[in-house]
């Protein structure tokens, strides 16, 4: 039939998105071949492709249930691994540079570690998929079309000379680097809409080894400072380690000497972070990673998508670091990939409209996540980007519902769903808390 699904898919990517997006499809294919330029390690670290693994990441209550819906054994292999369960609400303090917010408990649990810990986790719970692949040290080189449009194959260029893999499903996990945008015009589907914000972000983080000395308890902290507009944040990891990331806006970057950056934490308005990190052994150095601008690619407003090609993960947003969205969002763009493929293969509407129907649907995720922080990010004058007409309102709402979530158990508890992608956005936008939002600002 007319827009049938091969036997093959191949993902292009073995980050996190990628990773996902393999399992979701691997009960639907005969085979799935996994496309990496990196030569990945044998045990965790941080690799050539995500320079970002160095810092601080956080899956969050639904990207951790998506992993576990298609890879079981993800939260018991990250416990094993040496992962901290943290009861979200309470094990993980907020102070938002004026006081902190209230403990309370949930029923939520993050669990944390570091980026290349859930990585590798991710990887080893992949290998119960027999027909999943990986071929590493491989670079998709072109994709091959036919007269309609449609993905027909992928070209991939490896150490030992260039192939060619036949499939007319693709899925683009290469990150925010994917040459789709590039490819898509020269292929005639472009030019491709882009929704983009300055916020001229870097952070610098570390990992500390924990000092006997320390007689604190084993929880987070997250802490802001208004004037200046910057944050740090510290996690307690595997192997009885902390993991911190200081944030800075507007091209301002903090120290990346370690006396310098303990310095710099004691100017916080809050010293917990200074505490956890000032007599441990740094491991390794500190290291800087920039975020200039957060973006969402708007391939739902193309007039047409090459059928067969799906972009996931940061090839549709990039998010801004410190909503910790961007691996749930990636996880949700593989359930949607999953669900929908599977309805159509039992109805045998095979592939024909599918990418369109999967971008509409995946890039509304990825705008809703790159909202909550971005609406955040316009409050500052400096921040460079279109604010909506209605912007003051939404503002001050924005203001009100950080009030109320001080004084009311419930409107926290609504906020961290959202902020965890269990409940929808919408939820905090009912008239009757957009009325005590108002009333509260």
């Amino acid at each position: 039939m007319a827009g049938s699904i091969d036997k093959t898919a191949v993902v292009i990517g073995a980050g996190i998105a990628g990773i996902l997006s393999a399992a979701a499809l691997a009960p639907l294919f005969d085979r799935v071949v996994v496309i990496e330029r990196d030569k990945l390690p044998h045990r965790p670290e941080v690799r050539k492709g995500t320079p970002q693994s160095a810092h601080v990441h956080v899956l969050l209550d639904r990207g951790l249930a998506i992993a576990e819906r298609f890879l079981p054994g993800t939260r018991a292999t990250l416990l094993a691994a040496g992962a901290v369960p943290l009861r979200v609400g309470w094990d993980e303090r907020v102070f938002d540079g004026a006081e902190w917010l209230p403990r309370r408990e949930f029923g939520m649990t993050n669990v944390s570690q570091s980026r290349p810990v859930l990585e590798f986790a991710l990887r080893q719970c992949l290998a119960q998929h027999a027909n999943v692949e990986i071929r590493y040290e491989t670079n998709v080189t072109a994709f091959d079309l036919n007269d309609q449009g449609a993905i027909t194959g992928v070209q991939v260029a490896t150490p030992s000379g260039r192939q060619a893999i036949q499939t007319n499903l693709a899925v683009d996990a290469s990150g925010r680097a994917s040459k789709s945008v590039r490819w898509l015009e020269q292929a005639g589907f472009g030019p491709l809409e882009v929704d983009e914000v300055w916020i001229g972000m870097s952070y610098v983080s570390g990992i500390f080894k924990r000092s006997p000395r320390w007689s604190g308890d084993s929880t987070g902290w997250r802490i802001a400072n208004r004037d200046p507009l910057r944050g740090s944040v510290v996690r307690p990891i595997e192997d009885d380690r902390w993991i911190f990331t200081t944030s800075n806006y507007f091209n301002v970057i903090a120290p990346t000497d370690l006396e310098d950056m303990r310095a710099y934490l004691q100017t916080f308005l809050s010293p917990e972070i200074f505490e956890c990190v000032r007599d441990g052994e740094l491991e390794g150095r500190l290291r800087v990673y920039r975020t200039p601008t957060v973006i969402v690619r708007r391939f739902d407003k193309l007039p047409r998508m090459p059928a067969g090609y799906f972009p996931v993960g940061d090839n549709i947003a990039h998010l801004n670091p410190l909503g910790g969205q961007g691996m749930s969002v990636a996880a949700v763009h593989a359930e949607i990939l999953a669900d929908r493929l599977s309805a159509r293969a039992g109805n045998g509407a095979g592939l024909d409209g599918f990418a369109e129907e999967f971008v509409r649907d995946a890039v509304a995720e990825s705008a809703a996540a790159w909202r909550i922080m971005t609406m955040r990010d316009l409050q500052n004058p400096a921040t460079k980007g279109k604010r909506p007409e209605n912007f003051d309102e939404i503002r001050r709402i924005m203001r009100g519902i950080e009030k109320l979530a001080f004084e009311d158990a419930e409107i926290h508890h609504l906020t961290l769903k959202v902020r965890n992608m269990v409940a929808d956005p919408g939820a905090l936008r009912t008239p009757e808390i957009i009325e005590r939002a108002l009333a509260a600002a």
